[in-house]
């Protein structure tokens, strides 16, 4: 089973990386975290 999503342009977000639980889950902080740029951009005007 591959343990990678690859998100945009950055490295994979996987287990190893430690933005993925065992069970495949996202963990939010650290990801909202890594991308904070990029989510903020989402939301502006």
């Amino acid at each position: 089973m591959d343990t990678q999503i690859h998100g945009a342009g950055h490295e994979p977000l996987s287990i190893e990386a430690g933005a993925l639980t065992a069970t495949m889950k996202i963990k939010r902080k650290v990801v909202i975290d890594r991308y904070r740029e990029q989510v903020e951009a989402m939301y502006r005007d």
